[in-house]
């Protein structure tokens, strides 16, 4: 099974096509997805790029949780994503920053994450769903590849172990 991740990895390296979903095996003693809440408590303007980041990922996990994206702040939240002015952390540099791996809140700094809401909201909703930065790839540390729309095998496999799911349940595009 892991050689078939290696080389399904190595495929996505050497291809240069637009963003194709990978199709998730089909497991019939799993449970139905429960619902996840992603709040997006961000101005009307930037919604419709957070929105994209939030199916994307809905896309990916849809066989494991059904993301499910809200306007504003309401007690249903699961994750919370809001504006901040400045990072908590010694990085002033940070276009966004997630609470921690596995947490709940993120923040996008007002004035920075404009310039891509989609790719820069899809990072940090993996640092949420338990991935790291990995260079080269979605989690990359710095914001390199602008114009992400969709989760990459690396992410995805990161957030499966952090969960102990089954990479075979989940999608990525490549």
């Amino acid at each position: 099974m892991a050689i078939k991740h290696l080389l399904f990895l190595l495929a996505i390296f050497v291809s240069a096509c637009n963003p194709l979903w990978a199709r998730p095996a089909i497991n019939g003693t799993f449970d139905p997805p429960s619902n996840v809440y992603v709040c997006l408590d961000l101005p009307d303007a930037q919604l419709p790029g957070a929105r994209v980041a939030v199916e994307a990922w809905n896309e990916s996990l849809k066989q494991w949780k059904h993301i499910i994206p809200i306007n504003g702040n309401q007690g249903a939240c699961t994750y919370w994503v809001h504006e901040a002015s400045k990072p908590v952390d010694s990085d002033s540099h940070a276009l966004a920053w997630a609470s921690r791996i596995g947490g709940n809140e993120i923040s996008m700094r007002k004035g920075w994450y404009e310039i891509d809401v989609t790719g820069i909201l899809l990072h940090e909703l993996g640092h949420a769903f338990g991935a790291q930065h990995v260079a080269g790839t979605l989690m990359n540390a710095v914001h390199q590849y602008p114009g992400r729309t969709c989760p990459d095998i690396v992410t995805v496999a990161q957030v499966a172990a952090w969960n102990h799911i089954d990479l075979d349940l989940l999608s990525w595009c490549y």
